[in-house]
């Protein structure tokens, strides 16, 4: 289920830079089919990160992680919405750069990790 998990946030990941991508450029349809693809793979990023929590005996940190995973998707989610309406999305931006680093980190620093 490793294998699952790290392949849907890779793919979340490609889809959300896609579509941000196609909305720099004004291709709104397009963007819009993007990113319903990708709000599928926040789901199955979600469920296979719980079907993960929940196999393990966790510690703490694996908790936080879980909670920075679900915090990184909602600012991958609003980065493209704000993004989709024209308004500045500088702040969020750099939020979910941080909370990707984090959870990233918290990811590879955990005994789970490839």
């Amino acid at each position: 289920m490793l294998i699952a998990h790290a392949s849907s946030w890779a793919v979340a990941l490609v889809l959300f830079v896609t579509a941000w991508i196609l909305l720099n450029k004004g291709k709104d349809r397009p963007a819009k089919a993007v990113q319903m693809v990708l709000r599928l793979f926040y789901l199955l990023t979600f469920a296979t990160g719980v079907y993960i929590l929940f196999q393990i005996d966790p510690t703490p940190l694996y908790y936080v992680k879980a909670v920075v995973g679900i915090i990184v998707i909602s600012l991958m989610e609003m980065v493209l919405v704000k993004k989709g309406k024209n308004q500045p999305a500088g702040t969020v931006s750099a939020l979910f750069a941080v909370f990707l680093a984090a959870v990233l980190y918290l990811g590879y620093k955990l005994p789970l990790s490839m």
